[in-house]
């Protein structure tokens, strides 16, 4: 069993198999012209486990983690990545294709609709760069120490997504990370 991290609002009891190591689910497998992908792998889940504070209305504690039943092949395309477990680089730009942008920015966007809270993390705001509809559970990433670590797991945004000013809201992973560690298998 190995987890992996969930923005829960993306998630449906139907839906029993997570594909690993999918990048285009246009092309099987997925190639270009110098590199074809190792095959997917369709696994069963087991069992979620949701943030005990899950509140879907207004993303609170928008976290689950999933535990599957067979382990997953790591490849090229399926790799473990590290966890954030330092809240400090919610306040700093990264070197990422999107910037972190304030709390308080994503609150004079979001906050009459839907309340920002220090469990999450706000990223994006460039013209025509942006976790649009369809990307719910994406990772969002920095690179710390040439290692990849995940900061945030996109939660929600703007019916206007890609506009000039307005980000996407992510589930904080740092904020979360003495959770997931405490709900994870021990192996």
């Amino acid at each position: 069993m190995l987890q992996d991290l969930l923005d829960f609002s993306c998630f449906t009891s139907d839906r029993s198999t997570v594909v690993v190591g999918e990048w285009d689910i246009g092309k099987s497998p997925d190639c270009n012209d110098f590199f074809c992908a190792p095959p997917t792998q369709a696994i069963k889940v087991e069992t979620v486990i949701v943030h005990p504070g899950y509140e879907q209305k207004i993303f609170r504690h928008d976290i689950a983690l999933i535990m599957l039943k067979d382990e997953i092949k790591y490849s090229v395309t399926a790799a473990p990545i590290c966890l954030n477990d330092k809240p400090e680089i919610v306040s700093r730009q990264q070197l990422l294709d999107v910037p972190l942008v304030s709390l308080e920015h994503c609150e004079r966007i979001f906050g009459e609709t839907v309340p920002v809270h220090e469990g999450q993390l706000c990223a994006g705001g460039e013209e025509g760069k942006d976790a649009c509809s369809g990307f719910g559970g994406a990772p969002l990433l920095l690179m710390r120490n040439n290692v990849y670590v995940q900061v945030g797991i996109v939660s929600f945004g703007s019916e206007n997504c890609g506009s000039e000013g307005v980000p996407s809201v992510y589930t904080n992973i740092a904020h979360y990370h003495d959770w997931i560690v405490s709900n994870s298998p021990r192996y």
